[in-house]
């Protein structure tokens, strides 16, 4: 059995609050109909909304929300007409619902309900009987017409479906209208309740499914238990707090104690219409500004408690415009002008030239009459300034922009490819937006395809174009420049290269022959990385050279690229190759290690090179290649000794090169760390050299000493 909704979903609105004191509610039509699938074979029905529906506390109101649209998606009803609308007030009076459906049209599986009006209303007044009355006009369910003879007696129709494969399905409706209910302080409206549910046999056994309930006209409301008390109104603030003479500006006046249909306000002791004052809040009111001669006012807010105290409101008058100066300008704009007149309001002034609008912060008034703006830039040719005060707008005088011829200074870029796309940007003088256009080569880029940044400063892109020097000029009202040269330049294109490869530590200088290489301007792309324009030699558009840069083994691309593109690519092959070792510097170190060591020579390749000395592989964090041909490595500690050094890459091993650790001295020594003579016979090792200072460094400079005074004595 299929189980009814259990919750209701709102459409556009929020969903009713909890009763409490005071409080008022109207929903004009509450539809709430769910069957599963399974039951009954082909019965499908799932609806759940509140279609107009408000509440008050705050005061709310919905109108016009056509059930059609509102229903759009649901499962098994469908509505072709009916508009919803409701109301709820609260205050100091008292509570009051309403709700009504006009001209509702549903079909429910096929069958039609429909009624001409279904309207609720319940009033609750403060020191009154609530009062609940109901409407029902022209009610047909399920097809049938009923008349409602007892308030709130219920009738039962029912209806064939032909829209289910089922046997004798039938919709049954128990239809219950005109409920009006009233306690002492509450009073509730209903307008419609149709209880429905599906009869059918399915499988030759009798079912019966419920399918839920439609409410139509439905309000209610509840008395305030106890009057709020009586506290006169205040208004402390107006915005805005100016306005034109002729009236008519919307003004809103913030304060408390507020009461809708209850609040007055007088603007220098004149009320103000009652429909032309809104109150929104008990904290807020609107109100529409009566006509008044220019000057201060008293602006008082009334209620039944009391009056407020006045807020002050200026009525300003509306601007007049006397004379310009100058009364012309160029089309760049620029000119600084002054307007006489009177009613200028400083900060609140603005200027309409040409239908632009100078705002109120660009425009300086130095006093009622008078006032200063610079002119926009704008076409050349008469038009209006106006200037506009919060009391209107002045009447027009007139103004003329004179063209001015323009200057060119410079363009950038000032080369690109034949065919065309790229952005320049002309500098210069004299621009007008909107009424300058770029001639190049004979081509004309209209005004409208040119943007004009600045009277100084304008862009455009190129159109299509043969290779070549062309002239660029622009042209405004004011006449045309001087010409700027751009140089079209036509793609290039590589032929060859020699050689064709080279070693993986790069440095190999390569040529390539071809066309449309530009001096300063061509850069070559190798396996992804650029050769920039400074490291390209162009000896003429036939001929580049550059040198590879580093990389691993195999064969890449070279692009050549200029200002007018890019060639096709041509194949380079980086080759490995043993490296060469040719000079050390220094040769020589202590035994501790701890030199750095310049290796010199060729083939080196960065993070594929090792450095071998006395057998002993240098760690790699301890090698830096510096480029192909240098290389620097730090000493790892070793006996004294002459060993090898040998520098390897994946292309190979290099010579040996020599180097010493210890310092060579004179006399007799012996390889490795053996002893040594020094001075006067004082014998020492290799492993002496290495002591510290304090050490081994005092023991040589004591033998230095003997061997001066042994000399001394013989000379004696």
């Amino acid at each position: 059995m299929a189980a009814l909704v259990g919750g209701v979903a709102l459409l556009g609105l929020a969903p009713p609050a909890s009763a409490a004191p005071g409080d008022a509610a109207g929903t004009a039509l509450r539809i709430d109909l769910e069957a599963g699938v399974g039951v009954v074979p082909g019965l499908a029905l799932d609806v759940g909304a509140l279609l107009g529906s408000v509440t008050a506390p705050p005061d709310d109101s919905v109108t016009g929300l056509g059930v059609a649209a509102a229903l759009a998606g649901a499962t098994g009803l469908t509505a072709s007409n009916g508009v919803v609308s409701a109301a709820a007030t609260s205050g100091a009076t008292g509570s009051e619902g309403t709700s009504e459906v006009d001209g509702l049209l549903l079909e429910l599986l096929g069958v039609p309900t429909s009624a001409t009006v279904l309207a609720g209303t319940a009033t609750c007044p403060v020191g009154g009987a609530p009062v609940a009355a109901a409407e029902v006009t022209d009610l047909s369910v399920l097809g049938q017409t009923i008349t409602a003879t007892v308030p709130g007696a219920t009738v039962t129709v029912d209806a064939a479906v032909a829209s289910l494969a089922v046997v004798d399905a039938r919709l049954v409706a128990s239809v219950t209208t005109d409920v009006e209910t009233t306690t002492a302080t509450t009073a509730t409206a209903r307008a419609l309740q149709i209880d429905l549910q599906l009869t059918a046999t399915v499988a030759g056994l009798p079912v019966t499914v419920p399918l839920g309930q439609v409410v139509a006209g439905e309000a209610s409301c509840t008395t305030p238990a106890v009057a709020p008390p009586v506290v006169a109104p205040t208004a402390v603030g107006l915005t805005p707090d100016s306005g034109p003479t002729a009236g008519g500006t919307q003004v809103t006046v913030t304060g408390t104690d507020f009461v809708v249909g209850g609040t007055t306000v007088t603007v220098d002791g004149v009320a103000v219409p009652a429909g032309d004052v809104t109150v929104t809040s008990p904290t807020t009111l609107v109100f529409a500004t009566p006509p008044h001669v220019a000057g201060s006012v008293a602006v008082t807010v009334g209620t039944t408690a009391g009056v407020s105290a006045p807020l002050g409101y200026t009525y300003v008058a509306a601007p007049t415009a006397a004379s310009l100066t100058p009364t012309s300008g160029p089309t760049p704009g620029g000119t600084p002008v002054t307007v006489t007149g009177t009613g200028f309001v400083p900060g609140a002034t603005s200027v309409t030239i040409g239908g632009v609008v100078v705002p109120a912060a660009q425009v300086t008034v130095t006093s009622p009459t008078t006032l200063t703006f610079t002119t926009p830039p704008h076409p050349a040719g008469p038009v209006g300034v106006t200037v506009t005060t919060p009391g209107g707008t002045s009447a027009p005088l007139p103004f003329v922009y004179t063209p001015v011829a323009p200057a060119a200074t410079g363009l950038d870029p000032s080369a690109g490819p034949t065919a065309g796309g790229t952005t320049v940007t002309l500098t210069g003088s004299g621009f007008v937006a909107g009424s300058t256009s770029v001639t190049i080569g004979g081509t004309t880029v209209p005004a409208g395809a040119v943007t004009v940044t600045s009277p100084s400063s304008l862009s455009f892109v190129t159109p299509p174009h043969a290779a070549g020097v062309v002239d660029v000029t622009a042209t405004t009202d004011g006449g045309t420049t001087a010409p700027q040269p751009f140089r079209y330049v036509a793609a290039p294109v590589a032929g060859q290269l020699d050689p064709g490869s080279g070693p993986t530590s790069g440095g190999t200088t390569v040529t390539v022959t071809g066309s449309g290489f530009v001096p300063g301007a061509t850069t070559v792309t190798i396996g992804g990385v650029v050769v920039p324009a400074g490291q390209v030699t162009v000896t003429g558009p036939t001929t580049a050279t550059f040198a590879t840069p580093p990389h691993a083994a195999g064969a890449v691309d070279v692009v050549v690229g200029t200002p007018g593109g890019t060639a096709a690519p041509l194949p380079f092959t980086y080759v490995v190759v043993a490296p060469t070792a040719t000079g050390l510097d220094p040769a020589t170190g202590p035994t501790g290690g701890g030199t750095t060591v310049t290796v010199t020579g060729g083939g080196f390749v960065p993070g594929g090179t090792t450095v071998t000395i006395g057998g002993v592989v240098v760690p790699a964090d301890q090698v830096t290649v510096v480029d192909a041909s240098t290389l620097t490595f730090v000493t790892p500690p070793h006996a004294a000794g002459t060993v090898g050094v040998v520098v390897t890459t994946e292309g190979g091993a290099s010579g040996e090169l020599r180097f010493r650790y210890g310092t060579p001295t004179s006399g007799s020594a012996a390889s490795g760390s053996g002893s040594r003579s020094g001075p006067s016979g004082l014998a020492y090792t290799g492993a002496d050299l290495a002591l510290p200072v304090l050490g081994g460094g005092l023991a040589l400079l004591a033998g230095l000493a003997l061997t001066v005074g042994a000399r001394r004595r013989r000379t004696a």
